[in-house]
């Protein structure tokens, strides 16, 4: 928190985000953007890290030099960023291919998601040959206590491609740990610290505990879990764009939006995405994996047989580990609540599956949000359920600034053509109407109500006279595409092809640039005239 906030009074009080912001090819590459951009905060954590290392050196028996903390730290955090960092480069990549869509680096798009959801999957599966590299492990040696521990794995059904060393601050942190989603590219961390405090049947019980984790398809989960976020990301982007589109009109007489300070409404921006970020990790993950965490000790107590040893496990991890029964971990319940329930389930069995129970709840509540974000996403992302929304929200809101501009031509018009779209020909008309008895040459107007008299799926809007009459009227005062387009088809349904034909050529004459449509136009016109 404390690099943070540094990080934040240099990006914005500075002036450093502008002078970055000046170098043409860090904006164009989001790799280069995102190095450069997160670099001070890298580095003003290393410093607080190379301050707080007297504190850690004070709590060990064992000495361990700055550097080797350092290290440590750095390699451990490095695979948080790594995913950011490959996506960011992928990005760049999908840049210099010949397809449309990935010219911005701003936001995440839906069309980067595409490639995104793939890539991430892939990452999920090779990660834990990235962690072996990145955190230095090593294969357990051959010998009496590999023995026993595949036994273990194998008692547990737990299948591994190996059984890793992870030498973590020099081995001094007690801990265990089970990464991958296929039993080929599945690694067991096991730092040297816990095999040497606990006996055998307390790494037993530890090994269940982590088998747990993948007979209970956890890790299935976490991914569902990363994934969701760019979802959750993308839902709430469209919902506030869909919200300063549909409000813009109160938004700007506001006046915050009139006299706000860019940096500031910039930083407010990223400390609410900061908030949310925090917010999903602390209440959504730190719900699942606490439960997890619980759901994993009780297959350790199906394959042992009891909780005993797992109990003896954590009382020396928490007593030789310097840990306080009772610290509170936002993803793990407490050593001492874990202990605690593990005595209770040796009391009460009703504990166990009354655990299960809770744990299917909040997956399948899980699940249901995913497949509400997926849905509602394919929702906003249809054409036609976007075009709705769209112009429902533009009629509301130029209704509410004809409210107090009532005499508004400019504002009738806008309204007319929404109707129109929306195909409500009854309340299109006479808007319309209005307009052409206050302004007779409106050549919009005269256009637009002949299109709507012409082409109307209500008989009784349709009119062939009267859209005739109009389009005629349009033509004679402006040539122009779309309006010769709309006297061809007021000749058309009145029987007159030919009139249509030469109408609509005279609109391709003009170069239109959805031409498609015109020849399109034209063959229909051209095939009434052959029959």
């Amino acid at each position: 928190l404390l690099a943070l906030f540094f990080y934040f009074y240099l990006i914005y009080n500075s002036g450093f985000k502008n002078i970055i912001w000046r170098i043409s090819f860090l904006k164009e590459s989001p790799f280069l953007d995102l190095a450069l951009g997160i670099f001070p905060f890298l580095l003003f954590l290393t410093i607080l890290w190379a301050n707080s290392f007297v504190l850690l050196q004070a709590s060990l028996e064992a000495k361990i030099k700055r550097k080797t903390y350092l290290f440590s730290q750095i390699r451990l955090n490095a695979l948080i960023l790594l995913p950011v960092f490959l996506f960011a480069l992928l990005q760049d990549i999908l840049k210099l291919l010949p397809f449309k869509g990935f010219e911005n680096s701003g936001a995440l798009s839906s069309l980067d998601l595409l490639f995104f959801m793939p890539f991430f999957i892939l990452l999920m599966f090779f990660y834990p040959m990235i962690m072996k590299i990145f955190w230095g492990c090593y294969p357990l040696s051959q010998g009496l206590t590999r023995k026993k521990i595949d036994a273990y794995c194998r008692k547990a059904g737990l299948k591994t491609s190996d059984i890793l060393i992870w030498p973590t601050f020099h081995g001094r942190t007690l801990t265990a740990g089970i990464t991958g989603i296929v039993g080929r590219l599945r690694y067991l961390f096991i730092t040297p610290g816990l095999l040497k405090v606990l006996n055998d049947d307390e790494i037993e019980s530890v090994i269940a505990h982590e088998a747990g984790h993948v007979k209970m398809k956890h890790m299935c989960f976490y991914i569902l879990f990363f994934l969701e976020f760019p979802l959750l990301m993308l839902l709430i982007s469209g919902l506030l764009s869909i919200g300063l589109y549909g409000y813009a009109d109160l938004l700007a007489n506001h006046p915050f939006f009139n006299s706000y300070d860019t940096n500031l409404f910039s930083l407010g921006i990223l400390l609410l995405l900061t908030a949310f970020i925090l917010f999903y990790l602390r209440i959504f993950f730190g719900l699942l994996s606490r439960n997890f965490e619980r759901q994993a000790d009780l297959f350790s107590i199906k394959v042992v047989g009891h909780p005993l040893n797992l109990i003896s496990a954590l009382e020396k991890i928490s007593y030789y580990g310097g840990h306080s029964k009772d610290t509170p971990n936002w993803h793990h319940y407490s050593i001492g609540e874990r202990i605690k329930f593990l005595y209770d389930c040796l009391k009460n069995k009703d504990k166990i599956e009354a655990h299960q129970r809770k744990v299917r709840i909040i997956t399948r509540l899980f699940m249901s949000i995913v497949i509400l974000t997926v849905m509602l996403l394919c929702g906003f992302h249809h054409p036609q359920i976007k075009k709705t929304i769209n112009l429902n929200l533009m009629e509301k809101q130029v209704q509410r600034v004809m409210a107090d501009n009532p005499q508004s031509l400019e504002l009738k018009m806008t309204l007319a053509d929404i109707l129109l779209e929306k195909k409500e020909y009854h309340r299109a008309e006479p808007v319309y109407q209005q307009i052409i008895q206050v302004s007779p040459d409106n050549v919009a107007a005269l256009n637009n109500l002949a299109w709507l008299y012409a082409t109307s799926e209500d008989a009784e809007i349709r009119d062939k006279k009267r859209a005739l009459t109009l389009a005629q009227k349009a033509a004679e005062l402006k040539k122009e595409p779309c309006i010769l387009d709309t006297l061809a088809e007021a000749y058309f349904i009145n029987g007159k092809s030919e009139e249509a034909l030469q109408a609509i050529e005279a609109a391709i004459a003009l170069q239109p640039d959805n031409l498609k449509y015109y020849l399109k136009q034209k063959q229909k016109f051209g095939k009434e005239i052959i029959q």
